[in-house]
């Protein structure tokens, strides 16, 4: 799989679905962040934070509640998410051994 952050896979996401309406007010209305975050039971404000990526992690749950207002699979969003999660911690733990690398025995 392709490494991608969650608010990249958020935001191609959103886009495909917009894209995907064949109606121009459907698009705008169905597919804006607050008709999202309302289907999915978020804070638009969360949303946000996941989309701009101040946000990168987040629980099982709030993947479930990510799938439903996407209307796409708990998998397609839990293997973004697991892939960054396990991204995060390889570059915590070179930098890690980095950090040890200089440390005088």
């Amino acid at each position: 799989m392709q490494h991608i952050t969650l608010s990249e896979y958020l935001s191609k996401t959103i886009a495909a679905k917009r894209l995907a309406c064949r109606h121009e007010k459907n698009r705008k209305r169905f597919w804006s962040q607050a008709a999202i975050a309302r289907r999915a039971g978020l804070s638009v404000g969360i949303l946000g934070m996941l989309l701009n990526g101040q946000r990168t992690t987040c629980s099982a749950e709030t993947v479930r509640k990510l799938a439903k207002g996407l209307r796409v699979s708990f998998q397609d969003v839990s293997d973004v998410v697991r892939v960054q999660t396990i991204a995060t911690k390889e570059a915590e733990i070179e930098s890690l051994r980095g950090q040890s690398s200089g440390v005088a025995a």
